[in-house]
């Protein structure tokens, strides 16, 4: 029989006939009756609770009802503490379940009853009622409900002091629980991985703050999940088992402590057989030490050493991760560095492609360690041109970046040489990118023209030697370029024949012939885009050029992917721009006072030079001597602009000995020549100047001055200087060149002099022989230091003349005459072989000297100065790649064939050898070498 039930005081009873709104009255008086009651130590209201607990009330279609019912029950369990107001573990159950429900209001703080879903949170929390579901059966679903609601209920319209509440209420059952069941872990873990961590942040912040305050708590339970997913590989029906991954990064982010025992058995998983599992464990890792410091190792150098893993997804995923570790992790930059040097080289492109660009972008934040910038200044000959262009396009924006700064710094000032080294590559992609990275990065063609002038002042002067003839031939190139698109354009019936010369200036992909034939059917046919073509050629500052190109583009139509004619012009025009300097940026570099730069430019941009303000501002230059000096004459010979108000300058200048003042007045005031000539007559037996004047002058005039000159010649070079009685044969030294004697300056001018006189114009043969015989005599002179300079500039003074095309070289020289010239490649004199082997290649690389004077680098084989060595090899794969290259670009005769094909020089080259003394023995090495031989090294 069931006990009667006891209501409060003042309290009237709770039948199931009442109408709502007369339950809910009762249900409030009870409710407000129990909540200003601290404790009872005697359960008289058991039968109150189970009535409360009964289905009529916990299943009300009534909210109201329900909520009040759920308040009055926890006040009686925070009442009757720490007993339960019953103890049937069904009921029990029921109870507890309906908590669990009854708190997912909390999701509507707005509403009227939010009050009473909050009262309730706390009571439950404060006591932390809960707890009592941890003893009865299947007690953990009701947990795992209650962690639903709750996480659920997590807003950012929640007040925060129901978060904290929350979160006790959680962290108390967490506290108290000795095994929690995997659905109450992957409710709690679900919600710190996406895609929940991104759809719930508040939930999110919720369940950190949860794990945070109860890792202690977890640490059993997660170390239990996890190790039987990553090391004995179950799959249980938990969805965090399938990709545990996420999971690891986000509760080594939140609570590190959990982990600490699971982290180390990834080591074993970057060793497994599977590449995917490799490849995941590997992208976990890498976000691990990019979020903070990890004291794990022998798990970092593991991880290490998948940079070297045989899947090249796997290495391609360490390398990408090594930018980011590189930002989080200064410490472990050493080790990053390493790695991502030898993967420089690594077999596959892409790999090497990914290692450039983490470099990159790692050096973006940061000034560049030397092995970085050497990687990618080695990536920039890459045999690949993926990596080549990847790499320029780095160094040149960290170029850009760096300001004005980088052309004075540290390794910075080393990228415009590396960016012009690629353009010594033999292909159209590498020339293609090199110039748009040169108008770009380098010097910005959008720039105003001083901040040009600047930008291109501070190039120059950065780059090496041969960065700098690379430069020459880029705008050389381009001129040559636009040359021929202008000649194309003008002459429609020629089209067809200079068709092929374009089509060598683009990309083979474009398919240019094709394209270029459509092209010319254009320009036949729509006279405004012909216009458009000559006002780009003609155009005078880059501002004007580019709006040519903008305007020309969009006749051609719009750039998809289909219209090839589109990319075919806009890499053309590309390629014919000059946005390097134009009429504005010229004016702008005499202020930048760099004299070496500004007589290429004019030699290869004439039309940028030929204003009157400029020249204005070269004047001063004009008598600041030196380099200056013969800048300013230089542009204004290339010039060729009637300027008389340099011409006081010039000619003083001229008097003085300036070789470049007397070009420049030949082409300013030829006249003028012939009125100084008298003047320099007179000092050529004693000033080395006038003689040089006097050649200068020669080869300007022949014509003109060739009687007066002859004269000179005979009286002066002849019979002063370089005739007379001669010594025997000068003493064979190794004595290097030191600073000639003025006598031997004299003698030098005067050598000079017989040169120019024999270039000039078709002369008798008898002054060549007066400069073979210095070569016989080794010098000729009694003073030894002046043997060598003298050898040398006779030397040196033949192969200009043997240049020449007055005369025919077979007719020139005599085999012995060949020889002597020829031996100069194994002189005594270090820097003799080492300057007369320069001036044969410059001379053999133009082809302007005959095929048999290549012979002459046969005699080097015997060279024991490495340096020089290797310097005479290089000039010879030159000379050989040179003239490869014109044998297969045209049609050639028989003879000309023969007069250029590398192979026709070796009957030459085994004549010097035969009559070289240094050769003993064909047999054995260089311990067969005797006599002279021993004086080369």
């Amino acid at each position: 029989m069931n006990d009667p039930i006891v209501y409060p005081p003042n309290c009237q009873e709770l039948a199931e006939d009442l109408s709502k709104e007369e339950l809910i009255r009762r249900l409030k008086a009870i409710q407000s009756y129990f909540q200003q009651v601290d404790q009872f130590t005697q359960n008289k209201y058991e039968a109150l609770s189970r009535h409360l607990a009964s289905e009529f009330f916990l299943e009300h279609p009534s909210r109201d009802v329900r909520m009040l019912s759920a308040c009055c029950l926890a006040d009686l369990f925070r009442i009757l503490a720490p007993e339960p107001p019953f103890y049937d573990h069904g009921l029990l159950k029921q109870v507890f379940s309906f908590f669990a429900r009854e708190l997912s209001g909390l999701r509507e703080p707005d509403s009227a009853a939010f009050s009473k879903h909050f009262y309730l949170l706390e009571n439950l929390a404060v006591l932390r009622t809960f707890i009592l579901c941890l003893e009865i059966p299947d007690g953990m679903d009701v947990i795992a409900l209650l962690f639903k609601n709750l996480l659920e209920a997590a807003s950012e319209r929640l007040p925060e002091k129901a978060k904290q509440l929350s979160i006790q209420l959680m962290t108390g059952i967490l506290y108290e629980a000795d095994n929690l069941t995997q659905e109450v872990l992957d409710l709690l873990l679900s919600h710190v991985i996406p895609p929940l961590k991104n759809q719930r942040k508040e939930a999110y912040r919720l369940a950190v703050q949860v794990i945070q305050k109860s890792a202690n708590s977890l640490e059993k339970p997660v170390t239990d999940f996890l190790h039987s997913v990553l090391v004995e590989g179950h799959r249980s029906h938990s969805e965090l088992a399938e990709d545990p991954n996420p999971l690891l990064f986000e509760l080594q982010t939140i609570a590190p402590s959990l982990l600490a025992p699971v982290l180390p058995q990834l080591e074993f998983k970057l060793k497994s057989t599977d590449e995917r599992e490799r490849k995941e464990v590997c992208r976990l890792l890498a976000d691990i030490f990019s979020a903070e410091p990890l004291d794990q190792k022998p798990l970092w150098l593991a991880f290490l050493g998948r940079f070297r893993d045989r899947c090249i997804d796997v290495r391609k995923l360490c390398v990408h991760s090594a930018g980011t570790i590189w930002k989080a992790q200064p410490h472990l930059r050493a080790d990053l560095e390493a790695e991502l040097i030898a993967r420089a080289t690594d077999p596959d492109e892409g790999v090497r492609v990914e290692v450039v660009l983490t470099v990159v972008n790692s050096l973006r934040r940061e000034s560049p360690s030397e092995g970085l910038f050497r990687l990618l200044a080695e990536r920039t000959l890459d045999r690949k041109f993926r990596v080549r262009k990847e790499s320029l396009q780095g160094l040149c924006a960290l170029y850009r970046a760096s300001g004005t700064s980088a052309a004075e710094s540290e390794p910075y000032k080393q990228i415009p040489s590396l960016l012009l080294h690629v353009y010594y590559i033999d292909s159209v992609a590498d020339h293609a990118l090199v110039e748009q990275l040169l108008g770009v990065h380098m010097v910005p063609w959008q720039s105003e023209a001083d901040e040009r002038a600047q930008a291109l002042t501070a190039l120059w002067r950065s780059l090496d030697r041969r960065a700098r003839d690379a430069f020459d031939d880029l705008l050389r190139c381009k001129q040559h370029l636009r040359e021929e698109l202008r000649q194309w354009i003008a002459a429609p019936s020629s089209r067809g024949d200079r068709m092929a010369l374009l089509a060598r200036s683009l990309e083979s992909s474009l398919r240019p012939l094709p394209h270029l034939r459509s092209l010319g059917e254009r320009l036949t046919s729509d006279s405004a885009l012909k216009r458009l073509f000559s006002l780009f050629l003609d155009a005078p500052t880059c501002s004007k050029r580019a709006d040519c190109v903008r305007q020309i583009l969009q006749k051609i139509g719009q750039p998809t992917p289909g219209n090839g004619l589109y990319w075919l012009t806009r890499q053309l025009l590309e390629r014919a721009s000059q946005l390097l300097v134009d009429r504005d940026a010229a004016l702008a570099l005499p202020s930048c006072d760099e004299p070496a730069l500004l007589p290429r430019l004019a030699e290869l941009e004439p039309d940028a030079f030929q204003q009157e303000a400029l020249l204005e501002a070269l004047l001063p230059w004009l008598d600041m001597g030196g380099a200056h000096s013969e800048a300013a004459l230089r542009v204004l010979r290339i010039a060729a602009m009637p300027f008389e108000r340099a011409l006081p300058a010039v000619k003083k200048l001229a008097l003085e000995g300036s070789k470049w003042a007397v070009r420049t007045l030949a082409t300013l005031a030829p006249t003028e020549l012939a009125h100084l000539l008298p003047e320099w007559e007179s000092r050529a037996a004693t000033k080395p100047d006038a003689l040089g004047a006097i050649a200068a002058a020669i080869l300007e005039q022949p014509a003109e001055l060739e009687v007066s000159v002859r004269h000179c010649i005979t009286d002066v070079v002849v019979q002063r200087l370089l005739g007379g009685e001669w010594p025997g044969v000068a003493p064979i030294t190794q004595s290097s060149l030191s600073s000639p004697s003025p006598r031997c300056h004299l003698l030098l001018a005067g050598i000079k002099l017989l040169s120019a006189w024999l270039r000039s114009a078709p002369r008798p043969m008898a002054p060549l022989r007066l400069l073979l015989c210095i070569l016989e005599r080794g010098g000729g002179v009694a003073d030894a230091e002046s043997a060598p300079w003298l050898r040398l500039k006779a030397g040196v003074a033949v192969l200009k003349i043997c240049a020449c095309g007055h005369y025919r070289y077979p007719k020139l020289l005599t085999p012995a005459e060949f020889r002597l010239v020829a031996m100069l490649m194994a002189d005594p004199c270090l820097e003799v072989r080492r300057r007369f082997a320069s001036k044969l290649n410059r001379q053999m690389v133009s082809l302007r000297l005959p095929l048999p004077f290549m012979s002459a680098f046969a005699l080097t084989g015997v060279e024991r100065d490495r340096p020089l060595r290797n310097q005479i090899r290089e000039m010879l794969h030159t000379n050989c790649q040179r003239r490869r290259e014109l044998l297969r670009q045209g049609e050639l005769t028989e003879e000309k064939r023969d007069a250029i094909l590398p192979l026709h020089c070796f009957q030459f080259a085994i004549h010097l050898l035969a009559h070289d003394p240094a050769l003993t023995s064909v047999v054995g090495g260089r311990e067969e070498l005797g006599g002279e031989g021993e004086q080369r090294g």
